[in-house]
């Protein structure tokens, strides 16, 4: 089974990329890292309505079908006022095609690691929303997460504990 792992974080050596890290220890993966592309947001044409591809021609498209190609979709991402970042929400916006043609299979899985600042309890539950529609497009299944609050200065979460969570949620959950 193949996994693609997206880092969704615009810094370079933060704590999304400290997470990356720790997720390639344990697994074969392909790993993306969002900053390193350049897409636009969905323009609400319609025009994949009936084709399920968008019409928009840039780097988006490439990584649209990588993730469908993928067994398994591990997003790793800072928390941005309760949600994904501009960029990684304009990527997930870009699945409005796929939702047009979208299978009702449901075996593509889809986690979440992330990472933010606040201390609330519901702090990455509107990332989970998202990323539940986003599986639905994919035919896929939102399958779980792993978050870690209250964690905002570069290089935070690189500690031996938060090492060992990442690992086991990897173990536990993406590695079977």
């Amino acid at each position: 089974m193949s996994t693609l792992v997206i880092n969704c974080s615009p810094r370079a050596n933060g704590n999304s990329d400290c997470i990356t890290k720790y997720v390639r220890c344990d697994i074969d993966c392909e790993v993306i890292y969002l900053r390193d592309f350049e897409y636009s947001s969905c323009v609400g044409c319609d025009r994949c309505i009936k084709s399920g591809e968008c019409v928009i021609n840039d780097d988006a498209n490439e990584l649209m079908r990588r993730v469908k190609l993928a067994d398994k979709v591990v997003f790793i991402a800072p928390v941005h006022f309760f949600g994904f970042g501009g960029h990684t929400k304009s990527f997930i916006d870009r699945a409005q095609a796929l939702w047009n043609t979208r299978s009702g299979t449901r075996d593509k899985r889809i986690y979440l690691i992330a990472v933010g600042g606040q201390n609330f309890d519901d702090n990455f539950e509107p990332m989970v929303r998202t990323l539940r529609c986003f599986s639905m497009a994919l035919g896929g299944k939102y399958c779980g997460g792993l978050f870690f609050k209250n964690v905002d200065k570069r290089g935070e979460i690189d500690t031996r504990e938060n090492e060992e969570k990442v690992r086991e949620f990897i173990k536990n959950t993406v590695n079977i």
